[in-house]
């Protein structure tokens, strides 16, 4: 057990690389984990600490109740044991926010005894993916990294459950490009809205593929449709920025867009004119209508009208 790390703050959203770390410190210390959601105070936790466990060998107390930083009376008493640790057990403190304005958590950043987790976003989450993947023998292109992203989100435990998934399905193909992920990927309303959208104006089959797992997870007919409309508003959005004259990487930027899937629906919006792009809002408008006041099922109103788009 390495005593310059007696007691320790794991703070911030990222519970994937805080639970990894977690982790790691077990192995590296040869521990075994015991969880305490109990509300502690320093004195109390010290005592167990201190408390030898007979048979039990090395241990980590994870403690997830937050509160106990905002013991200050007890601050002395912490100090006194992070300079004198006991040698056989080890805390581990687990918050989300952290008031700094408390005297326990400044005494751990002036310590050093504070490790922060932040959610990986943008760059950050992007070298993270193509480092795991690399890590297992895996080379994968910008786009089908950006893919991940759009259809799985920014949840770093649901991307690695689907980046598993590739050493399952793919294990000869060392270079992953799109069309390698497209048939494993979590079968999800994201995904699906995802392929339905990219292919409205572009391949059919694959456009009702996606309509019909939609409806198969059983959305809602308003919900797709609303979906539909907001693309298109997307679309037109862009068709705005472009006849102003600015640059795709831009456009991304304004819209909070990945670059890859932005310079993608860019090409579509140069294909449109505003005419038609105006033509297939008011196509949707007038079908949200149209199921309102019970004009037909909405579900065949859809897929028509989807179809009557080229």
């Amino acid at each position: 057990m390495q005593k310059d790390l007696p007691i320790m703050i794991y703070f911030g959203e990222n519970e994937y690389e805080l639970n990894k770390s977690i982790e790691n410190l077990r192995k590296k210390t040869d521990s075994r984990i015991i969880e305490v959601n109990d509300g502690l105070d320093f004195q109390d936790l010290i005592d167990i600490l201190n408390t030898p466990a007979l048979f039990e060998g090395n241990l980590i107390y994870k403690i997830t109740n937050e509160n106990i930083l905002n013991d200050d009376k007890n601050i002395d008493v912490l100090k006194e044991y992070i300079n004198n640790p006991s040698p056989f057990s080890k805390g581990v403190i687990i918050a989300k926010k952290i008031d700094f304005r408390k005297k326990a958590p400044k005494y751990f950043k002036e310590k050093k005894l504070l490790l922060e987790f932040s959610i990986k976003k943008g760059y950050e989450l992007r070298k993270w993916i193509k480092e795991y993947l690399w890590h297992h023998g895996y080379n994968i292109a910008d786009d089908a990294v950006a893919y991940i992203i759009e259809i799985v989100g920014e949840n770093q435990i649901m991307i690695e459950n689907e980046m598993n998934k590739i050493f399952i399905y793919e294990p000869d193909n060392k270079n992953i490009e799109i069309k390698d992920l497209e048939d494993f990927i979590t079968n999800s309303f994201q995904s699906n809205i995802f392929n339905l959208l990219d292919n409205i104006f572009n391949e059919r089959s694959k456009m009702l593929t996606a309509l019909e797992n939609l409806f198969k997870l059983k959305q809602p007919v308003s919900l797709i449709i609303y979906m539909i409309i907001r693309e298109l508003r997307l679309i037109l959005h862009m068709k705005w920025y472009l006849k102003e004259k600015y640059r795709e990487e831009k456009i991304a930027s304004l819209l909070k867009m990945n670059v890859y899937f932005a310079k993608k629906k860019i090409g579509i919006s140069r294909k449109l004119t505003f005419a038609e792009v105006f033509k297939y809002l008011q196509l949707f408008y007038d079908l949200e209508e149209k199921i309102k006041s019970g004009e037909g099922e909405g579900k065949s109103l859809l897929k028509s009208t989807l179809l009557s788009i080229k």
